[in-house]
């Protein structure tokens, strides 16, 4: 039988952390070795980076229920809750979230448990507050590379919103950070949208092609960081 606990920063740092985890596994009858700890920071202040890898650092080399659980994953995100900022056209914003961890692991010296990554794909940790059957945000191909994401990003119109896509999927193909067709299944449908070879979709198609090109980017950034 195994769990998952899932918290923020702050109580990790909780001295009374560890034995309010050891309590609640033992009430769960749970072994230790069979605990996933995510440690969520959310959308944290990024900046000063080298202080929030030293919290970050102090909180992994705590011991206790850290060293014995089965995994120990840090997860945040750095993806603007609204794009109404970008400029229309491309954009480039930096996967906050990912150049932290890379420095993280950098950083971590031998026994300090290596904790996995995560992130929110590219969403952010607020839900957009409102009545989303009359929420429209602007047209937006949004595409994971190296460190960043690209945001092609289209004025809205009153109708036929879709028809910005293939110029969208073109100003990302056109970017010279474009991975190829053969990448992921998303740069594939952009490539094809561009050509005409794909439908123009509507915002859940977006949102798929951006997370199937997002997942499959970061697998490669782990793969590649571990050597493998």
């Amino acid at each position: 039988m195994g769990g998952h606990f899932i918290g923020g920063i702050d109580e990790a740092l909780d001295p009374d952390f560890d034995a309010n985890a050891r309590a609640l596994i033992a009430q769960l009858g749970c072994s230790e070795n069979d605990i996933d700890i995510l440690l969520d920071l959310g959308n944290p202040k990024f900046d000063p980076q080298d202080m929030l890898i030293a919290i970050i650092a102090s909180v992994l080399s705590s011991g206790g229920i850290f060293s014995s659980a089965r995994s120990v994953t840090v997860l945040a995100t750095s993806f603007p809750d609204s794009l109404s900022s970008l400029k229309f056209g491309l954009d480039v914003l930096p996967r906050r979230e990912w150049l932290l961890y890379k420095a993280l692991m950098a950083a971590l010296s031998d026994p300090i448990r290596r904790p996995g990554f995560g992130d929110y794909a590219v969403a952010a940790v607020e839900f957009p507050k409102g009545d989303m059957r009359f929420m429209r945000g602007s047209p937006n191909v949004r595409y994971a590379i190296d460190d960043a994401w690209l945001v092609a990003k289209s004025k809205r119109q009153k109708s036929n919103n879709n028809h910005a896509y293939p110029d969208l999927c073109g100003a990302i193909v056109a970017s010279g950070t474009f991975a190829g067709i053969g990448f992921s299944e998303g740069s594939k449908y952009i490539d094809g949208c561009r050509l005409g070879t794909e439908k123009m979709g509507n915002p859940t198609t977006w949102k798929w092609v951006a997370t199937n090109q997002h997942i499959t980017k970061v697998v490669s950034d782990l793969a590649r960081l571990s050597g493998t």
